[in-house]
């Protein structure tokens, strides 16, 4: 591992600072919601099979949820930047949605820290260090299921604030290489943790932990502006068009089950990887307002040994017209269990949502409607038989005033 953060330091020293941004910024959400939640039956009762896949019962419910974020960005030297966020919603795990707070309840509207963190930049290198900045993508949505949800759990997200890793505790090293730049990330899920080892012979076991030493993960990849590259040999060819690719790979370690009896346990062996595309085309101006179009594709892959296999893929198609911001999203992640008593299940999660934004003086509306469906499948021999069926629909408007 050594040897990878060394290679990764060698790689990033070149390219160009990052701009300077400085001074106060912040938004506050207020989400009106009505949901409607179905589960079926997936019991077959007495010798009655066709009660299956009817409707056990539907729950309906509409809540008023508020959330908030403000962050500053100050300026210690020429190169030493600083900065904090505090925000609402957050767990002591240091995950959960920020809209997650019903309004007649303030428990959660407490400040919590979300970021606080370095910044130091110079020509050739960007380094973040602390609970740092990091936006939610497939890849960090797959991997961080298990921190706080169950082993089995990786549902789609949903929400304006992307934050199923509410930020990175650790560090992130970043470096331009013209229109590429160059990342390596590591992680740190538990911060804090010791391992006694007793000599052979000694009375007592042979280790004995204290904490979690190994929930952590190591990232190495980067990010490829592709229209950038095209420009360097055929300038002025594709103008209004973006392209950037992104991928990374990581090294978790987040098992500690390994240091029970003193030798590796099964679980810590892990997978992940994972990757984006993102395209993007602003029009002419054609009396339109300043229409756009932009795609965008996720994925990312985890594999647990003898845990689970998990698949993650996630579709965004944007267009921007008279000021008006249209969004579908669609959501489907499959994870194929290895380990008994759900040896052979497999979980689909998908979501689809669909979004529409409106923005007048600093003030952003948007009602969404959100379809979540979970699907249980049961392999018995070659056969595939679906055990669960769960549905939920919801229905909202969210207003945030950003500044």
């Amino acid at each position: 591992m050594r040897g990878i953060l060394a290679a990764t330091i060698a790689i990033m020293l070149v390219g160009d600072a990052a701009a300077e941004t400085t001074g106060w910024w912040g938004q506050v959400s207020v989400r009106q919601r009505q949901e409607t939640y179905r589960e079926y039956i997936d019991v077959i009762a007495g010798d009655d099979p066709e009660l299956w896949g009817k409707l056990r019962y539907k729950d309906e419910n509409s809540r008023t949820r508020v959330g908030y974020q403000i962050g500053y960005i100050g300026k210690i030297t020429d190169n030493l930047f600083a900065g904090f966020t505090l925000r609402s919603g957050l767990f002591d795990g240091g995950q959960g949605a920020v809209m997650w707070q019903d309004i007649n309840n303030i428990s959660g509207l407490e400040p919590k820290v979300q970021e606080a963190f370095l910044d130091w930049r110079t020509p050739y290198l960007r380094i973040l260090a602390g609970k740092v900045p990091q936006k939610g993508n497939a890849l960090l949505d797959l991997y961080a299921a298990p921190l706080w949800l169950d082993r089995r759990g990786d549902d789609p997200r949903d929400g304006i604030f992307d934050d199923r890793i509410a930020a990175v505790n650790g560090m992130k090293l970043l470096a331009p290489v013209g229109p590429a730049t160059f990342r390596g990330i590591y992680h740190a899920d538990a911060v804090s943790g010791c391992l006694r080892t007793l000599p052979e012979g000694a009375a007592g076991k042979e280790q004995t932990r204290f904490g979690s030493l190994d929930k952590q993960v190591y990232l190495l990849g980067g990010e490829l502006k592709l229209v950038e590259l095209l420009n360097l040999s055929m300038p002025d060819q594709f103008e209004g068009l973006s392209l950037v690719l992104n991928a990374d790979y990581g090294w978790p370690y987040r098992w500690a089950d390994r240091y029970k009896t003193g030798k590796d346990s099964i679980y810590a062996k892990e997978e992940l990887w994972g990757g984006s595309m993102k395209a993007g085309y602003t029009f002419p101006q054609i009396d339109l307002g300043n229409p756009n179009l932009e795609l965008e594709y996720g994925y990312a892959y985890n594999w647990l040994d003898s845990v689970y296999t998990s698949h993650f893929r996630d579709y965004i198609l944007r267009g921007e017209f008279f000021g008006v911001r249209l969004t579908y999203r669609y959501q489907y992640g499959t994870q194929d269990h290895q380990f008994e008593p759900y040896k052979g299940d497999r979980a689909v999660r998908s979501a689809a949502h669909y979004y529409i934004n409106y923005t007048f003086r600093n003030l952003d509306i948007q009602p969404r409607v959100i379809w979540f469906d979970t699907v249980v499948e049961k392999r018995i021999g070659d056969e595939v038989h679906k055990i669960r069926v769960r549905s939920n629909k919801r229905m909202e408007i969210t207003t945030t005033v950003r500044f």
